[in-house]
């Protein structure tokens, strides 16, 4: 998948060269005092378009998956996901069609249809100046289910736990990606082996077990035994004081307690 970082760079291009011969077809009082947004669009094989219209871009639509939920949830998807814990199980997806048609959810993994690999950029021009997004930044993604346990998120993805209430949580962050969570959890396992970070301040927490291969920093609160193991460069704060406390460090991370 291209990165949405290129998709910008190439919008940068596509705006420089189409604002001028645009302001030259359109008269500069049509776009002092109406909007207008670019549509750029590439695909894995480097090949790409764009398309003029004036007002906003693409509108977002509203899509409802069916889930008959379960205990483990894997998440590959670009934008933001909310996991809410809740008694009827389903997956409300909301942004750009291009990309919120191509969300799916197969079996505990919440991924991309691959037969569409194409990347959309948007530039909108105002009165105000201009503004640039990827369809990405506009996704937005909510889980409810009632007794999912173990998260593995992939990629960019942002994942957010709302209203959690289970005896454990289990955590796998191997991308760029961050994860948040308020709740309650007795015991919590985390493995960050990406950038991203975890943040579990909220999450009301006995004993925490936490390992840290990767560069993303961790804050959890256990109040009774916290497990920590960093062999990379994330950092991890233990907000709360626990009552036992083990450390390995082998690599350049560093704890931090209350």
């Amino acid at each position: 998948m291209i990165k949405t970082l290129f998709i910008i760079a190439g919008a940068g291009v596509v705006l420089c060269a189409g604002s001028l011969a645009g302001a030259a077809a359109l008269g500069g009082a049509d776009l002092k005092h109406n909007d207008w947004t670019w549509s750029v669009n590439e695909n894995e094989d480097g090949d790409g378009n764009f398309r003029m219209r004036r007002g906003e871009g693409q509108p977002d639509v509203t899509r409802t998956l069916t889930w008959a939920g379960g205990d483990r949830l894997q998440i590959e998807v670009p934008g933001d996901v909310i996991y809410v814990q809740g008694a009827n199980p389903g997956v409300v997806v909301t942004g750009p069609r291009d990309l919120a048609d191509r969300i799916r959810i197969v079996g505990d993994r919440l991924t991309l249809d691959d037969d569409d690999n194409t990347e959309h950029g948007y530039i909108r021009w105002t009165g105000d100046g201009f503004r640039v997004w990827s369809a990405e930044d506009q996704l937005k993604v909510t889980v409810t289910a009632p007794a999912v346990t173990s998260f593995d998120v992939v990629g960019s993805s942002d994942l957010m736990i709302r209203d959690y209430d289970q005896p454990a949580m289990n955590l796998i962050l191997s991308g760029s990606g961050d994860i948040t969570a308020r709740g309650a959890a007795r015991a919590v396992q985390v493995d960050v082996s990406g950038s991203g970070d975890v943040d579990l301040a909220a999450l009301n927490t006995v004993d925490a077990d936490v390992r840290v291969s990767g560069s993303g920093d961790v804050r959890v609160g256990p109040t009774g035994k916290a497990a920590v193991d960093i062999s990379g460069s994330g950092d991890v704060e233990l907000t709360r004081r626990a009552t036992a406390v083990s450390r390995t460090l082998s690599g350049s991370g560093d704890i931090e307690q209350q």
